[in-house]
């Protein structure tokens, strides 16, 4: 059985954060990533990914998915 996509998932992860936002480095994010794109594959959406975008650009991928 074959069917339209669901629709689209953005999943933005950040690993590596600017040194003046005081984060550390989220070890393991890329393994978050990993398994999130394949859940949501596996429920049918077209999946985007965007890694250690700054929250500027983060804002610019989700309104470029609207």
């Amino acid at each position: 059985m074959h069917s339209s996509k669901r629709g689209l998932c953005i999943i933005i992860s950040i690993e590596n954060f600017t040194p003046k936002s005081n984060f550390n480095q989220r070890t393991g994010a890329n393994i978050d990533l990993d398994m999130l794109h394949r859940v949501f594959i596996k429920l049918g959406f077209d999946v985007q990914q965007h890694q250690d975008v700054t929250a500027v650009s983060a804002c610019q991928v989700l309104a470029e998915g609207l």
